[in-house]
C-alpha cells in the first residue's frame, strides 16, 4: 500500500462514516414522521368513536339515575340493555306527567278567598249618594221656561199646551220609561223640534236649596250645597254627595285631596244625615205618582245603579255593608272573557267598554251598552241619562221612535248568560265586572217622623246613611295553579323518576350544544381536511423534516449538536 493510499483510506472511512449517519438520520426522520402520523389517526379515528368517547365521558359525570351503569364501558351489553328500559320507562312516566301538569296550568281554574274579614272602613270611600225627588220638576218655573224656550208665535196656542204636556211626561222621568211618549206621535211635534228638552229639564229641576237641609257630616254640620253637587243619571238630573262625576265634583277633588271623604268610625251620626224637602205644593198638576224620593249609593266613579224609594214623613236609616273582591295581579295572563272581569287599564282587551270620560265599571259598561243600543234603534242618546260624549242628541221627533222600542230597552242581559235565560228580545250586552271593586248591600229601617222631628211641613224626610260595621270582608280571586307550582311539582317529579335537577338538564344541554359541536370538525378528517388543526398533522410533521435536514447540514458543515 502506498503512502498515498495509507493517507486517502482514513478520509474515506469517515467520509462512509458520514454518509451512513446521514441515511441513519433520514431513515430515522421518515420513521419518526410515519409513527407521528401513524398516532394522529389512531388518536382520531371518526365521528362515531370520538361521539362514543364524549359519551362515556358524559356518562361517568352526569347525575342522572341509571345513565352512569348504561353508558359504563364496562357494563355488559344485557345489563346495558336492562338500564336502557329503565331509563326510557321513567322518561316516558315523566313526559305523560309532565304533559298532566302542563293541562292543568292552561286550565286556569280560579279560586276566590276571604283576603280579610277585618279590613278597616275608613280605607273605603263612602259611598256617592244620590238624591232624587220622585217629582223631578219644579212646577213653579213653568212660566219662567215656557217663555226663555217657546216661541213667542206659539204661546197661547195649541203648541203651548203640547209643550205643557211634553213638559209633564218629564216629571217622573228615568231611563226605560220611554212608553209614555207613545202619545205624541200623531201630534205636530216637528213644529216644536226646536227645543231642547233637557235645557228645559235642567231649567226646572230642583236646586240644592230647594231640596236639601239640616245637613250632617260626621257630626258636624254643613251646608249642603257646599256637599252636594248637582249631576246626571239614570234617573235624570239629581243632587249627589261625595261624588266625582261632574265637573264641579272633579275641580272639588282637585281642591280637596280627601274627596271622595271617608269615615273613621260605624254608626249612627258617623255618616251622611240630611234632611229632604219634598215640596208637594210646586208639583205638576198632572203627577199622580207616590210622593217621596229616590237615592241611589254607589261606589265613586260609578254612572249609576239600582235605585231605592223611600216614602215621605218618615225617618229612614240607611245602613251600609261593603265587601271589597280583587283579582291577583298574576290572572292578567288569562283573558278578560276566561276571568270575567277587567282591569281599569286594560284598554287593549275586547271587552274593555266604558263611558265617555270614565274609568271602567261594570255599571258604566252598562250605561255604555244602553247608549250603543238607543243609537241602533233611534240613531240619538237621550243625552239627560249620560255624560255628555259624541253621540249624537235625540230631538223631539225622535221620542216617539224611543216609545216604539221601551219593550226592548227595559230587558238586559249579559251576553255570557244567554244559555240560562229566556229568549227574549232585548239588550244583549257583554259587560264583566272590574277586577277590584266594592259593593255596597243596603238595608232601609224606616219610622214615622215625630213631632219634635217634623219640618214646617209634613212633605219631608230624614235620611241618616252610615257604615253599620267597622270592618268589612275582602275577598281575593286567584288562579288554583300557578307557573310556582308547575315549576315545583315538575322538579318533584323528575326527581322521583329521574333523580336529576336543573343543573343535570344544564349538564345535558351542554353535552349537546358544547361538547359535541366542538368535534364537528371530525367529520372533516374522513375528508382528509383536519390535518391542518390537529396538534400533529402536516403541519408538524414538515416542521420535523425541516429540524431534520436543518440537523443534516449543521452535521455536514462540523456541527456535533444534533436536535429533534
Amino acid at each position: 500500500m502506498s503512502l498515498l493510499e495509507s493517507n486517502m483510506k482514513p478520509s474515506l472511512n469517515r467520509d462512509n462514516k458520514k454518509d451512513i449517519y446521514i441515511v441513519k438520520v433520514k431513515e430515522m426522520s421518515e420513521k419518526s414522521c410515519s409513527k407521528i402520523l401513524k398516532d394522529n389517526q389512531s388518536k382520531y379515528k371518526n365521528c362515531q368513536d370520538i361521539f362514543q368517547q364524549e359519551l362515556e365521558a358524559y356518562g361517568r359525570e352526569t347525575s342522572v339515575h341509571g345513565l352512569k351503569r348504561m353508558l359504563s364501558t364496562g357494563t355488559g351489553r344485557v345489563e346495558r340493555v336492562l338500564w336502557a328500559l329503565c331509563v326510557v320507562s321513567a322518561l316516558s312516566l315523566l313526559i305523560y306527567f309532565s304533559q298532566y301538569l302542563g293541562n292543568r296550568f292552561t286550565q286556569t281554574v280560579f279560586k276566590t278567598t276571604i283576603y280579610s274579614t277585618n279590613y278597616p272602613i275608613y280605607k273605603v270611600p263612602f259611598p256617592e249618594v244620590t238624591i232624587c225627588n220622585k217629582n223631578r220638576l219644579n212646577w213653579a218655573r213653568l212660566e219662567e221656561v215656557k217663555q226663555k224656550y217657546l216661541w213667542h208665535a206659539h204661546h197661547n196656542t195649541s203648541y203651548e199646551r203640547l209643550f205643557v204636556e211634553i213638559v209633564a211626561m218629564h216629571d217622573t222621568y228615568s231611563f226605560g220609561y220611554f212608553d209614555r211618549f207613545a202619545n205624541l206621535t200623531d201630534k205636530p211635534i216637528a213644529e216644536l223640534n226646536y227645543i231642547n228638552f233637557t235645557e228645559v229639564v235642567r231649567s226646572m229641576t230642583w236646586r240644592c236649596e230647594e231640596l236639601l237641609t239640616e245637613c250632617v257630616w260626621r257630626m258636624h254640620k254643613m251646608n249642603c250645597c257646599d256637599i252636594f253637587i248637582r249631576r246626571r243619571s239614570n234617573m235624570g238630573i239629581c243632587m249627589a254627595f261625595n261624588s266625582i262625576e261632574s265637573s264641579r265634583g272633579r275641580l272639588k277633588q282637585e281642591m280637596d285631596s280627601k274627596w271622595p271623604w271617608r269615615v273613621g268610625t260605624s254608626g249612627s251620626k258617623y255618616g251622611l244625615q240630611v234632611r229632604t224637602l219634598l215640596n208637594e205644593d210646586k208639583h205638576s198638576p198632572y203627577s199622580t205618582s207616590s210622593k217621596g224620593i229616590t237615592i241611589m249609593t254607589v261606589q265613586p266613579k260609578v254612572w249609576s245603579f239600582t235605585p231605592i224609594d223611600i216614602p215621605k214623613d218618615v225617618y229612614a236609616r240607611v245602613y251600609l255593608n261593603a265587601f271589597m273582591s280583587f283579582f291577583h295581579p298574576d290572572t292578567r295572563r288569562v283573558s278578560s272573557k276566561k276571568r270575567r272581569c277587567v282591569f281599569k287599564d286594560e284598554q287593549d282587551s275586547p271587552d274593555f267598554k266604558t263611558l265617555n270620560g270614565h274609568v271602567y265599571m261594570y255599571e258604566n259598561c252598562q250605561a255604555a251598552c244602553q247608549q250603543e243600543y238607543l243609537m241602533k234603534f233611534c240613531n240619538c242618546t237621550v243625552d239627560i241619562f249620560f255624560p255628555i260624549g259624541a253621540y249624537p242628541i235625540c230631538k223631539l221627533v225622535d221620542f216617539p221612535c224611543l216609545a216604539r222600542h221601551n219593550h226592548l230597552v227595559q230587558y238586559f242581559q249579559e251576553s255570557y248568560k244567554e244559555a240560562f235565560t229566556t229568549n227574549h228580545p232585548g239588550m244583549v250586552c257583554k259587560c264583566f265586572y272590574n277586577c277590584r271593586s266594592w259593593r255596597y248591600n243596603i238595608k232601609v229601617r224606616t219610622r214615622p217622623l215625630q213631632q219634635k222631628e217634623r219640618w214646617k211641613t209634613n212633605d219631608t224626610l230624614l235620611l241618616d246613611i252610615n257604615f253599620q260595621r267597622d270592618f268589612i270582608i275582602v275577598y281575593k280571586t286567584d288562579i288554583v295553579y300557578t307557573w310556582v307550582d308547575f315549576l315545583y311539582n315538575f322538579g318533584n317529579i323528575t326527581a322521583l323518576f329521574l333523580g336529576c335537577s336543573l343543573v343535570s338538564l344544564v349538564e345535558l344541554l351542554y353535552f349537546f350544544l358544547v361538547k359535541v359541536p366542538q368535534r364537528h370538525l371530525c367529520s372533516r378528517l374522513d375528508n382528509g381536511k383536519l390535518h391542518k388543526k390537529l396538534p400533529f398533522g402536516r403541519p408538524a410533521l414538515r416542521s420535523y423534516r425541516e429540524r431534520s435536514e436543518n440537523n443534516l447540514n449543521l452535521y455536514k458543515n462540523g456541527f456535533k449538536k444534533i436536535s429533534y
